[in-house]
């Protein structure tokens, strides 16, 4: 009985205490787990502010936005850091740039307004 228990110990010892393949081995969930997040939350996320900088930077007079908020408008006027957009007749509103989300191209950029307008003149 002696005599295995003294082979077991043999055996423990036998192993090299800094075997690299067991280093990895023991870190291989927490790469898989980093990868998994940066590949699933940071890089589209990432993506998605590029995207909404390069949108951000594009803006021009007479382009059909929507806004954080919801507000649907037309650019009026540019500044660095404030956009002027026409929302009804006679209406401008003044609104920080990053608060733009989108915006509109095709018919719904052209019929904007008058979307607006019906749906006002069927309420009363």
């Amino acid at each position: 009985m002696m005599i295995s228990v003294v082979w077991a110990q043999d055996a423990v010892n036998a192993a090299p205490a800094n075997d690299f393949g067991a280093i990895v081995m023991s870190a291989f969930p927490f790469i898989l787990v980093f990868a998994v997040f940066y590949f699933v939350l940071l890089r589209p996320q990432m993506q998605a502010a590029k995207k909404h900088a390069a949108l951000i930077e594009g803006l021009k007079k007479g382009d059909v936005v929507v806004t954080d908020g919801g507000l649907i408008g037309e650019i009026q006027a540019l500044k660095e850091a404030v956009v002027h957009i026409r929302v009804a007749e006679g209406t401008v509103v003044s609104i920080a740039r990053e608060a733009v989300r989108t915006t509109l191209t095709g018919d719904v950029a052209k019929g904007w307004e008058a979307k607006g307008t019906d749906a006002a003149s069927r309420k009363r």
